[in-house]
């Protein structure tokens, strides 16, 4: 049986394929995997920035609704 790989990027058929992704990976060939890398890298960054900017909110909130000793739902004692 023979196997024959297409690029998931640009159809183009390609011997040996370049797989990217974690949870649903592609193949691609060598130009079409420097696009999805450069896309990853992209979106981890921006995980990043939201997850930052998430982090400081939280703090301000757990300040507010924590005065006086309050315990908050799923917030550890420090």
């Amino acid at each position: 049986m023979a196997v024959s790989y297409s690029c998931d990027g640009c159809g183009c058929a390609i011997k040996e394929a370049k797989v990217v992704g974690m949870v649903i990976k592609r193949d691609y060939c060598e130009a079409c995997e420097k696009v999805a890398n450069a896309f990853q890298e992209a979106e981890e960054a921006e995980r990043l920035s939201v997850a930052t900017v998430f982090k400081g909110k939280r703090e301000k909130l757990i300040e507010q609704y924590g005065q006086s000793g309050f315990k908050l739902p799923d917030v550890p004692d420090a």
